[in-house]
């Protein structure tokens, strides 16, 4: 979510990761910063950056050869390139990716200063990898695609099943399973499917959220998922649900014991939460990723 202007020297009321790095006139200059910015259950990124970090820059749109990607192409900055990378863009651009592209750990893909489009292809995979950035790019139509071998990380091929058109598919790093999550100051507005998913007793707590449902299928209009079979606790606090979306009953039969929608923050993961859901619509009001220009201080 973003809260600020997009206009304005960073200016207005800023989420914590934005006003970390955006205060900054000569952000540009330190753009590594942002890694030490992040909260939440990640905490700081800072394993990607320090000794060894490589810099790369995208300057090719294409995605011609998946099989023997270009110099200056996204897929040869993400996969040829090997330990800690930083990739950044040298221009507006829009990327139609041919296959899935596998990211690996250490990975860092920055948009920041360009308009970069991913869309009309495939999307991105992170599967059983850690310590990866994105950040400040647009994902949009994008393509579910068929089985198949792919390139990734260290230039290794991977045999792939059927892949959805996921703007950003993650395998193995933190969907809700076995573990906890909280969800705060977000819209969700036409869900497909569910808003909300987890599976494997999950512990979800959904706190002053905007859910508005824009379809009459009962299905639909329910907020969450869960898989069948297993335990779950999902709790709802303070959320505002409209046009006849609900959040079912949040405590499973086959819940595990002692399974509790609470979880204590260390200083790193600590965020601010707006208490009023009815506020998300101003707070997201700009949401999406910043146009910021890199030699001047408008972001």
């Amino acid at each position: 979510m973003r809260t600020s202007r997009r206009r304005g020297g960073g200016g207005g009321n800023m989420n914590v990761i934005d006003r970390c790095w955006r205060r900054s006139p000569n952000w540009w200059r330190s753009r590594q910063r942002l890694a030490r910015c992040s909260v939440g259950f990640a905490g700081k990124m800072s394993n990607n950056i320090g000794r060894g970090l490589r810099r790369y820059t995208v300057t090719d749109h294409t995605d011609d050869d998946p099989s023997n990607p270009k110099l200056g192409t996204l897929r040869y900055g993400v996969t040829k390139l090997r330990g800690k990378v930083w990739i950044t863009f040298g221009r507006d651009m829009q990327i139609k990716l041919r296959s899935p592209l596998l990211i690996g750990s250490f990975t860092t893909i920055d948009g920041r200063g360009a308009t970069v489009h991913i869309a009309g292809g495939a999307g991105f995979l992170l599967r059983g990898v850690h310590d990866v950035i994105i950040h400040g790019l647009r994902f949009h139509h994008c393509r579910a695609q068929p089985p198949g071998t792919v390139m990734g990380p260290g230039w290794k091929a991977v045999q792939l099943g059927k892949v959805d058109g996921d703007a950003i598919r993650v395998i193995g790093m933190p969907r809700v399973r076995h573990g906890y999550a909280h969800i705060a100051n977000n819209m969700y507005q036409g869900w497909g499917e569910y808003a909300i998913g987890g599976s494997m007793n999950p512990t979800i707590r959904t706190e002053s959220n905007l859910f508005i449902s824009s379809s009459t299928s009962k299905k639909q209009l329910e907020v969450t998922w869960k898989q069948v079979g297993y335990g779950w606790n999902f709790k709802s606090v303070k959320d505002v649900l409209i046009n006849g979306a609900y959040f079912s009953k949040s405590v499973s039969r086959t819940g595990s014991p002692g399974l509790s929608p609470r979880y204590t923050y260390n200083g790193e993961q600590r965020f601010v939460v707006v208490p009023n859901a009815n506020a998300v619509r101003s707070l997201t009001r700009s949401s999406g990723a910043l146009r910021c220009f890199p030699t001047s201080s408008t972001c």
